[in-house]
């Protein structure tokens, strides 16, 4: 009968490194597409803001995504 591998031994097989591989990626891309789907809503409540309140509130709802 094997030994149990540890957890060092498993975290080190090739599988598992491919797949925190994908993961990191998939991750990376998700975090892009969400800052660019948070500047987009910026900018839209921005343009609402502007019809409804000429520039009162729009340039503070454009400042939320640089700080």
């Amino acid at each position: 009968m094997k030994a149990p591998i540890t957890s060092a031994e498993a975290m080190s097989h090739p599988t598992v490194v491919a797949t925190i591989n994908v993961l990191s990626e998939v991750c990376r891309e998700l975090r892009e597409e969400l800052e660019t789907a948070r500047a987009h809503e910026r900018e839209e409540c921005a343009k609402i803001a502007e019809i409804a309140e000429p520039y009162k509130y729009a340039d503070l709802i454009r400042a939320r995504g640089t700080t």
